[in-house]
């Protein structure tokens, strides 16, 4: 059992976000959330034998929280903000684990793809993976129809499926 003697304050609530167990319904994305049974999140967290829930908190071993919930969600922050403002207005503090279950608003939006396009690695990282890529697989970006413009604002986007 957890020693529940080493912290005297505790985060008001955890929420563990996940998908929904049944994925899409008939097929089609819908923005919604529910407090639902843990899939997984019941692993990560236990209850101390104070009542109070112990977890990975960034390797703080000593951070408990008073209530934890598992919530199954679909949607963007604007999605978490509604869950938030409904469900845990009065919490002084709030937890939220696997927040990359969450799109962020704007995904998929100009901005979002100019930032997107615009990300390049390191060149020495480059050369490590062409050197594996012409070693290994025969592959060099030449002959795999993959070189990149030296600027990024160069680069448009190309149709290659037919």
């Amino acid at each position: 059992m957890i020693r529940s003697d080493t912290n005297h304050d505790a985060i008001d609530e955890v929420v563990y976000l996940q998908a929904y167990a049944e994925g899409w319904s008939d097929g089609k994305y819908e923005i919604k959330f529910d407090k639902r049974e843990c899939i997984n999140g019941g692993r990560f967290y236990e209850r101390a034998d104070d009542g109070k829930w112990s977890g990975w908190f960034f390797t703080y071993t000593n951070v408990r929280a008073r209530q934890f919930s598992c919530v199954s969600i679909q949607g963007d922050s604007n999605t978490l903000a509604d869950l938030v403002e409904r469900d845990h207005s009065e919490a002084m503090s709030l937890f939220i684990d696997r927040a990359e279950a969450i799109l962020h608003s704007s995904f998929g939006d100009s901005y979002y793809w100019e930032a997107r396009r615009s990300m390049r690695y390191a060149k020495h990282l480059v050369e490590i993976g062409d050197k594996f890529r012409s070693e290994k697989l025969n592959s060099n970006d030449v002959s795999d129809k993959t070189v990149l413009d030296k600027s990024w604002v160069e680069t448009k986007k190309v149709r290659r499926s037919f």
